[in-house]
């Protein structure tokens, strides 16, 4: 899964701080959502910040985006990786519009035993209201959260979650919008969550670039997604 990401400032993150933030759109997305481009500290769902992706020659390029796909009752951040061919919300941006959230680390709650709720499921926005979403007729599984941890790819200062974009309107202003690709998380860390984001390798250009690519077929992205990183570090984290 993946509850929020940290962005430190960092000499290997300054570059694409410092593209996002010169983008001609960061300006106009400020005037019409009103909040700031993250460059440094805690990105939480429904903000905006740095996001690489194709431009439309298909080179890389930083965007400033925002975290999440708008639904019916709140944000989707996240899809499992297995189920996204299946989806006609998410089929296509996969095919077509991949991208890279790049990230100091990832947090995460510690998910405990699952306890049965019977009252509506809540989802935190952006702005911090608390949106209901419609009621089940039955009882639901929901899970008891513990410890907050961080998760950092191992051996490296910046870790590249795998995501996808698409393009949202809003009041006649096209804004991108990207989440993030999930998969099963490694024993190690499955304590924590059993998903974890897909984890490129910053050291694999091959993996970078074909993750980028429009055009990488199917078998180049099933082996990108076999090889994502699962060796991560993890400390506990409940203050700051």
């Amino acid at each position: 899964m993946c509850c929020s990401y940290f962005l430190e400032n960092s000499t290997k993150l300054a570059g694409i701080a410092h593209a996002a933030s010169k983008h001609r759109i960061k300006g106009r997305m400020l005037e019409k959502l009103g909040q700031p481009l993250i460059t440094e500290g805690e990105v939480l769902p429904g903000r905006i910040a740095p996001v690489i992706a194709p431009d439309r020659r298909g080179e890389s390029r930083v965007f400033p985006m925002v975290w999440g796909f708008t639904g019916k009752a709140s944000l989707v951040t996240c899809a499992k990786i297995e189920a996204i061919e299946k989806s006609n919300l998410f089929s296509e941006a996969f095919m077509r519009h991949r991208c890279i959230v790049p990230a100091s680390w990832y947090f995460e709650r510690e998910h405990l035993m699952p306890v049965i709720c019977s009252e509506l499921a809540e989802n935190q926005t952006a702005d911090n209201r608390k949106v209901k979403a419609a009621p089940s007729t039955t009882e639901s599984s929901c899970v008891s959260l513990g410890d907050r941890y961080l998760l950092q790819a191992k051996g490296s200062a910046v870790t590249f979650l795998a995501g996808m974009y698409r393009i949202e309107e809003a009041d006649g202003m096209k804004i991108p919008h990207f989440i993030l690709l999930t998969k099963e998380a490694p024993k190690d860390i499955h304590f924590i969550h059993s998903r974890m984001p897909l984890v490129l390798d910053i050291n694999d250009s091959n993996m970078i670039n074909g993750w980028i690519n429009p055009g990488s077929g199917p078998w180049i992205l099933e082996r990108i997604i076999r090889n994502t990183v699962t060796d991560m570090v993890f400390e506990k984290r409940n203050v700051g």
